[in-house]
């Protein structure tokens, strides 16, 4: 602990000061990875915990790896805590990079609706990936809430190629 501590800064040190209640679990994935699953009693911010994941790293020089899995009170899933999802869910299927920024969502009862900025192949793709499959086992992992999430083309989507900025970008072309 004294090893990782020196490097780290103050709000993943008080992360894992924080951390006194926890279940180690190997992974299935690797034979050197391991899930530590976390009980806290308020939100840390996935970034805070990406990092201390990495401090770890580097304390047995790469040769182990973990996962924290946070377990929260299901009081605490709000619409705020959204974001941090989908930062996980970036970090955990490939599949996901780019298609949430700019997107929208809506949380109403035991159902989360995402809409994003692409067209209906976009949604297709995400939705051949089971992404909405992965987006509802991080709520049920975190928060032991049961969830049902959609994802759909955003209402008012314009491709690019179609907008005014694309518009504007090529006139500004042809004139120079």
């Amino acid at each position: 602990k004294n090893i990782i501590f020196a490097s780290c800064n103050d709000t993943v040190k008080a992360f894992f000061d924080e951390a006194t209640e926890y279940c180690v679990k190997k992974s299935n994935k690797r034979d050197n990875a391991f899930e530590i699953e976390v009980f806290l009693s308020r939100i840390i911010s996935r970034r805070v915990l990406y990092e201390a994941e990495e401090k770890i790293r580097e304390a047995y020089d790469g040769e182990y790896f973990v996962r924290f899995v946070p377990k929260y009170p299901r009081e605490l899933f709000t619409y705020d805590y959204i974001p941090q999802i989908i930062l996980e869910t970036e970090k955990i299927g490939e599949i996901t990079k780019g298609f949430f920024v700019n997107c929208d969502y809506t949380l109403t009862g035991d159902s989360l609706t995402f809409s994003i900025p692409f067209n209906s192949n976009g949604v297709d793709f995400l939705t051949a990936g089971k992404v909405q499959r992965i987006i509802e086992d991080i709520i049920f992992r975190e928060f032991s809430i049961r969830m049902r999430v959609t994802i759909s083309e955003m209402d008012d989507y314009v491709p690019y190629f179609e907008s005014e900025d694309h518009k504007r970008f090529i006139e500004d072309l042809n004139e120079q």
